[in-house]
């Protein structure tokens, strides 16, 4: 596929809500990258704070920037299809406000799309920080795929297994790619008569699952797909990421309904688009499940009020109905490994604490907009 040229522009879009304490960052970060040709979409999901009056003092001093402001409150995802609609780009890379572009994002992303142009997308490395006090940061993990080129059956079989989603969410896409894939998941996630109204209205609002799910339908139009390591992202965590933090997991059901909402988003694109992964996504799946229920009743120290039987039986009944019984019986001769398994992760998360200093070198650099103290500096 030839693109139009050799400095295609690239859209970088935001949604967001309420963001004034730290969209500077990420407007610092996406107008001063060494790649020249972008511009900045952001739609305002009707913010009632201070954003709209530094956004506009920041497009006065450059017109890359283009703001548009929702009448009213719609949700991440309604607002991102906008951006990507209003987007002008020939490549499109979505980013929270909270999150920033290393000094030369665009430019390694751009380079590794042109120089394999017939692959879906560009994945980056992911690091992961937490802000400790105003403008300064810790760092808590580097996720990356190392560079070179997968192929979407290595992807597929990857991503259910969760190790991809951090380079998912943050890819290099096409625009018409990006439009696709978010119909796909407005049509068979935020509005699907499938899903509980519940995980319905968490979709719509909180964006959830769109990294992997995004990522898959447009990879059925391809045969790879590209990681960069060069091409990196910083990503803020913090307690609003989290999926379900209304869902209380000091009880049982609230365990089992987390992971049943989970497996309905891997449904919404395995069986439909890779159905010959279908049936391991859920033995999988299936067992990684029953794995965290027991985990979290270790946590809560084995305490009996942690089961409520009706509860339970009926979510474990929504979950495992579309489980064959030879699929049912794998899942639970896989229980045991997977505990395991996950109990010699926690140690061996752990155990790479000692790796953090180090790693910390290589983080807070002015490349990244990071001073060697771990603030943020342009």
């Amino acid at each position: 596929m030839k693109f139009n040229n050799k400095k295609p522009l690239v859209s970088i879009c935001a949604t967001f809500l309420n963001s004034e304490k730290y969209i500077h960052r990420f407007l610092e970060s996406s107008l001063n990258q060494t790649y020249k040709n972008i511009e900045v979409v952001l739609v305002d999901d009707a913010s009632t704070d201070d954003s709209q009056r530094i956004i506009a003092e920041y497009a006065l001093h450059d017109k890359r920037i283009r703001y548009f402001r929702n009448p009213e409150k719609l949700g991440i995802i309604p607002g991102l299809k906008r951006a990507y609609e209003l987007a002008e780009g020939e490549f499109v890379i979505w980013l929270g406000t909270d999150d920033w572009l290393t000094r030369n994002s665009i430019e390694r992303g751009v380079r590794s799309f042109l120089r394999y142009p017939d692959s879906s997308a560009v994945m980056p490395r992911v690091i992961s920080l937490r802000e400790i006090d105003k403008e300064k940061f810790d760092f808590i993990m580097d996720a990356s795929v190392p560079s070179g080129i997968y192929s979407a059956e290595w992807i597929a079989k990857q991503t259910y297994r969760g190790f991809l989603s951090a380079s998912c969410l943050f890819a290099l896409f096409r625009k018409e790619d990006a439009l696709s894939a978010i119909n796909y998941f407005l049509k068979n996630c935020c509005y699907s008569p499938d899903f509980p109204e519940e995980l319905r209205e968490i979709t719509l609002k909180k964006a959830y699952a769109p990294d992997f799910i995004f990522f898959l339908e447009i990879l059925t139009r391809y045969k790879n797909c590209v990681s960069d390591d060069s091409f990196i992202i910083m990503k803020i965590t913090h307690s609003s990421n989290l999926t379900f933090k209304n869902l209380e997991f000091s009880s049982a059901s609230n365990v089992l309904k987390s992971e049943y909402y989970g497996l309905l988003f891997f449904k919404s694109i395995y069986k439909y688009k890779y159905p010959n992964f279908y049936s391991r996504m859920k033995i999988y799946t299936g067992a990684q499940s029953l794995a965290t229920f027991f985990i979290y009743f270790l946590r809560s120290g084995l305490r009996p009020s942690f089961f409520d039987i009706k509860e339970n039986r009926k979510v474990i009944s929504e979950y495992f109905k579309d489980f064959s019984i030879i699929e049912r019986v794998l899942v639970t001769s896989l229980l045991i490994p997977r505990i395991i398994s996950r109990l010699f992760g926690f140690l061996g998360r752990s155990a790479k604490k000692d790796d953090l200093k180090l790693k910390e070198s290589q983080v807070f650099v002015k490349e990244n907009f990071l001073d060697r103290d771990g603030y943020f500096k342009v």
